[in-house]
């Protein structure tokens, strides 16, 4: 039994969808553990790297408090395009 079907069947599994009102794991289920079955892609197992680099984001752009959403939403795009350009 994989740790994704013994989590389904966990006695804590109805306590948290009623107090969360959440089923997001069940229905997102096929996409658990995909870095198993594509090991060739090499996609890591964890979100560290991209929570960090949300992390800077947020960093980044909360520097300028006064900006507009629409300010912010170029400097997003600016930062993300600068990125893909690095490498």
């Amino acid at each position: 039994m994989s740790v994704a079907e013994n989590f389904e069947h966990d006695e804590r599994h109805g306590i948290y969808v009623k107090r969360c009102g959440s089923n997001t794991h069940i229905k997102n289920k096929p996409y658990l553990f995909t870095y198993q079955r594509f090991p060739e892609l090499h996609i890591l197992n964890t979100t560290n790297s991209l929570d960090g680099f949300f992390n800077h984001l947020k960093n980044s752009i909360g520097v300028y408090r006064g900006k507009t959403p629409e300010h912010r939403y170029k400097m997003i795009q600016e930062m993300l395009t600068k990125k893909k350009d690095e490498k």
